[in-house]
């Protein structure tokens, strides 16, 4: 074996690995980043924000031991067997490693795992690793230092398939769709489409190569065969149907695809269970308490999610990677509309965030860059210092956090620290379990009788139905920097974090807004307090701008959105009496042509909001809106207080009557030093 010496050695790595240096940085960049409060009036002050540090991740040291993946080949071994073998060999070789495979296509049929390791580097040398059956392609667990490089994904069998809509009956609530040519039409892949009722679906606008309003609202009834590559849906979503027209490209494909087939096979209509199996385990690449790893220069062309990276010491890197639809098939007549299916990238309840860099995001069907801190649901507190929790996620709780309890009112009941956490059995318990479970959007597999049992180190007034969230694993110190994401049904990136920077992103054409930060409570359980956010220097246009299916369902998207989502939905009874994110400051960035606002703060305090270019907000007028009115102002501030307003520049859009509205708010300074008046003005005047 080839070996390569390295400057630095792994002892002194250990001694100075770097990550209290991360910590440090994250802190530093906390205090930079949060608005404080000014003077008797309590408003933000309208200092300089400064720029944070990026994570730093050092090299490991000593010898690195070089394997090729070619010198593993044995007769009768798939490609992912030798795979597998030269990581294999590079794990047990104990020290810094490097697995070249060739620059070829690989056909996977199973899923390559990287376990209980450090120091390695899967370095792809541009290879294509063909996905042959519909499983991730990565699975990295209990990692530190792991690089994954230089690779291309994609699947075949793709796991959607699409098609040109040939005929709508509104009166029978039916739409018949072609399959295109090229594309998945196999009977177990129909199977599952047609008995499940659980599926995907988007529209698409070929010719912009983007996304349209409207994607994932269908209520599918039945769907059945009619023709060779013919289906015929009964659809329940009226909306959806009237505006559905013959010639409207669709994405189908069912979600239960990457699930467990004996799971399928015992819930053929509801596939109750299989959202774990999917959304959780089932990304092209997944990474499980992990620490100081790197992605870079990666391709994913198909797939259910690019990379999700979930609980761990965090402080990862994701950097120049790339998602966007592949080659069209052989025989097709129509390039591939769709990249990933859901949401891109996610990062859930890591100690330190990620670095999120230079991506390209195209046509994904769900949020491109998403993170969350996630929570757990008290069930009993049988003792003055311990509390009962539902298990729904796992490892988003450790012995030793700092964890806080709020009410069902977001209210803070206490903060206090983990001494002790143990797996309870309690069957007399097992009905109380299963309703929080029932109360989540997405059902997850469970044992009803099981709980974890926490020991705090102090006593909490708290009750059944409380959240309970481990406030240092919130993703803290993430960067997201010089991302392109375009063409995306829902939100370009979605906040529930805390010391976060986003900067110089260029973000178009989204369904749902640019940026939002939203907690959605009781829907998903992501709900982490926000604090400490910047959102400086980007570029965000075009948002939610195609024919809307259901207008009292999207009146809330923005170019920039901090809003607080109850398990209703927005309604206007969420702009009352909960602040939910603190410390924001969005500052510098260009919103131009959005659908309705330009900026949307509910639910928040300390803000500023200064130095922003808004042009052309308020392009689409509605004729319905769950808060009871129409969105005609550039800037809204709602249910929020100690906010400022001040240096924007605002054009008034085709519905925009105001710059800057206010709701229930309080302690709100609005400084009119450049607003639409002296814009237009100042445009008269250079003509």
């Amino acid at each position: 074996m080839d070996t390569k010496p390295e400057s630095l050695n792994r002892r002194s790595y250990i001694k100075t690995s770097g990550l209290a240096a991360i910590s440090a940085a994250a802190q530093a960049a906390s205090a930079a980043a949060a608005p404080s409060l000014a003077g008797a009036q309590g408003l933000a002050q309208t200092a300089e924000s400064k720029p944070k540090r990026e994570p730093e991740v050092p090299r490991p040291v000593g010898p690195r031991t070089t394997l090729h993946v070619l010198d593993y080949y044995r007769p009768g071994m798939t490609d992912a067997d030798v795979i597998q073998a030269a990581i294999d060999a590079a794990i047990a070789s104990g020290g810094p490693a490097d697995v070249i495979l060739e620059n070829k296509t690989y056909h996977i049929d199973r899923t390559i795992k990287i376990n209980r390791t450090s120091d390695l580097t899967l370095d792809g040398n541009g290879a294509l690793l063909l996905m042959t059956r519909y499983v991730m392609a990565i699975n990295v667990n209990d990692c530190a230092r792991i690089r994954l490089t230089n690779m291309t994904y994609d699947y075949d069998p793709l796991p959607f398939t699409q098609g040109e809509v040939v005929k709508v009956d509104p009166r029978g609530m039916t739409w018949d769709l072609k399959i295109d040519a090229g594309f998945p039409w196999d009977g177990a892949f129909l199977d599952m489409t047609r008995k499940g009722g659980a599926i995907f679906l988007h529209l698409m606008d070929v010719r912009q190569r983007m996304v349209k309003q409207g994607s994932h609202e269908p209520k599918i009834r039945t769907i059945e065969i009619i023709g060779d590559r013919m289906l015929r849906v009964a659809d329940k979503n009226r909306a959806f149907v009237e505006n559905l027209a013959a010639g409207d490209v669709l994405v189908i494909g069912p979600w239960a695809l990457f699930g467990d087939p004996k799971i399928i096979a015992e819930n053929p209509k509801k596939f109750a269970p299989y959202y774990t199996i999917y959304h959780w385990q089932h990304s092209v690449i997944h990474m499980v308490n992990t620490e100081a790893c790197q992605t870079d220069r990666l391709t994913f062309h198909a797939g259910p999610a690019a990379l999700y990276e979930f609980a761990g010491k965090g402080g990862n890197r994701h950097l120049h990677n790339t998602v966007r639809p592949g080659l069209r098939p052989e025989g097709a007549g129509r390039e591939r509309q769709m990249s990933m299916l859901l949401d891109v990238f996610e990062s859930l309840s890591m100690e330190r965030g990620p670095l999120v860099e230079d991506w390209v995001v195209e046509r994904s069907g769900d949020d491109a860059i998403v993170l969350f801190g996630l929570f757990s649901k008290i069930v009993d507190a049988p003792g003055s210092r311990t509390v009962l929790v539902t298990p729904m996620y796992r490892n988003i709780l450790a012995e030793g956090d700092t964890v806080e309890i709020r009410n069902s009112d977001d209210t803070v009941q206490g903060v206090a620290r983990v001494t002790r956490i143990r797996t309870v059995h309690r069957p007399e318990l097992a009905g109380k379990n299963r309703e929080v479970h029932q109360q989540c959007v997405h059902p997850f597999p469970w044992t009803p009788e099981t709980f974890l049992e926490l020991a705090l180190d102090k006593y909490i007034p708290s009750q059944p139905g409380d959240r309970i969230i481990a406030l240092n694993r919130r993703c803290q110190g993430t960067v997201i920097r010089n991302n392109h994401i375009r063409g995306i049904r829902a939100n370009g990136m979605r906040i529930q974090a805390a010391d976060v920077l986003i900067e110089n992103n260029d973000i178009e054409h989204t369904t749902m807004s640019g940026i939002k930060l939203s907690l959605d409570r009781e829907n998903l359980m992501m709900a982490a307090p926000m604090e400490n956010i910047v959102i400086r220097g980007n570029r965000i246009r075009g948002n939610g701008l195609l024919p809307v299916r259901d207008p009292a369902a999207v009146g809330m998207h923005a170019g920039i959105q901090q809003l607080l989502v109850g398990k209703e939905g927005n309604a206007r009874r969420f702009f009352s009496k909960n602040t939910s994110a603190r410390n924001i400051t969005i500052e510098n960035n260009l919103i131009e042509n959005t659908a309705h606002y330009g900026i949307l703060c509910a639910n928040a305090s300390q803000v500023v909001i200064r130095n922003n270019v808004i042009r052309d907000a308020n392009q689409m007028e509605l004729q319905a809106n769950a808060l009871g009115f129409k969105p005609d102002s550039a800037i809204l501030v709602a249910a929020s207080d100690h906010v400022t307003v001040e240096n924007n520049t605002i054009t008034p859009g085709k519905y925009g009557r105001k710059d800057v509205a206010e709701f229930e708010s309080t302690a709100v300074k609005i400084t009119r030093s450049l607003t639409r008046e002296r814009a237009r003005a100042k445009t008269e005047a250079k003509r």
